[in-house]
């Protein structure tokens, strides 16, 4: 209990967990999210957080697990099909830790620093190696 108040989380919690996310368009949303299940709940977001770090309301916790999968499905799923905008795709997977990955290399422009490069060359083959081979 938070300030005196009654908990809101019941024998209901979870079933309108799943209905959300199985009918998150039903509530008027373009894809599943925790923003929309604290409507669904009427509760805040530091509420389903603290549910879900709750050892007591582990179901819960598997449950919200399941809604950000589904919500990372939708997303690109939807957005290889540009059913949603790329960008907003783009910045709602950025919520989820799926970014995008770009590689610099850093080479001075006066050439006074240039990284190492490590080749790898494979190990020459013994001259009997077919002579071996077939003996085992």
């Amino acid at each position: 209990m938070k300030n005196g108040r009654p908990s809101k989380y019941n024998e209901r919690t979870i079933p309108l967990t799943i209905d959300y996310i199985k009918n998150y368009e039903d509530f008027g949303d373009a894809f599943p999210s925790i923003e929309g299940l604290c409507m669904i709940l009427g509760v805040g977001r530091s509420t389903i957080y603290d549910w879900e770090n709750d050892p007591e309301k582990e179901e819960f916790s598997d449950t919200l697990e399941a809604l950000r999968i589904s919500s990372i499905r939708v997303l690109m799923n939807r957005g290889l099909k540009n059913e949603i905008n790329p960008m907003i795709t783009k910045l709602a997977l950025g919520n989820y830790g799926i970014t995008e990955k770009s590689q610099t290399d850093l080479i001075s422009s006066d050439q006074s620093f240039i990284p190492n490069i490590i080749e790898l060359v494979p190990a020459p083959f013994p001259e009997n190696f077919l002579e071996d081979a077939e003996a085992k």
